[in-house]
């Protein structure tokens, strides 16, 4: 498999992982924990695979890229990128378990909208980036000085969202 095609998988994991929550919010009622918070940490896992892997393995070649246009929109989605892991961790930190129970409607409202937004970034992605890359630098993916820890953004969340709680709950 090579490494755009893994972005590609990840891509798609975002999407079916954001679709699975909105289902989920979707109901008049809050459901379960044991059904909530999984679907909540699944998107969180597939965001903090997504993000590393495109700047890695697309930003990183269109960057090199002869045509400034192409470094442009690398510049441009990068920066929407930034945006969009900033709104979702303030998302986590607003709608913790309990005050997404507490709020349900609230809650409900925003995982709506945040699904759209990444909707729509998966969208422009496909019909704005993706076509510069067949003219792009052929560079193996590798992180660079200075890359976000996503591991630790991960745990962070997990922790926050009671994974291990729950799962403890399960067994």
């Amino acid at each position: 498999m090579t490494a755009i095609e893994r972005w590609v998988n990840e891509q798609a994991e975002l999407r079916a992982a954001t679709h699975a929550l909105r289902d989920l919010v979707a109901m008049a009622e809050p459901p379960l924990p044991v059904l909530l918070i999984p679907a909540r940490w699944r998107i969180a896992r597939a965001l903090l695979r997504y993000l590393p892997s495109t700047d890695r393995i697309i930003y990183a070649r269109l960057r090199l890229h002869t045509d400034p246009a192409a470094r442009a929109t690398a510049a441009r989605f990068a920066a929407e990128a930034d945006a969009i892991y900033i709104a979702f961790d303030k998302h986590l930190d607003r709608w913790t378990p309990e005050a997404a129970l507490a709020d349900w409607a609230g809650y409900r409202a925003h995982v709506r909208r945040q699904a759209a937004m990444v909707d729509d970034r998966l969208v422009r992605e496909k019909t704005e980036l993706l076509p510069w890359l067949s003219t792009a630098p052929d560079l193996a993916p590798a992180r660079a000085p200075g890359d976000r820890n996503w591991a630790g953004d991960g745990w962070r969340i997990r922790d926050m969202l009671g994974v291990d709680q729950v799962l403890a709950a399960q067994a």
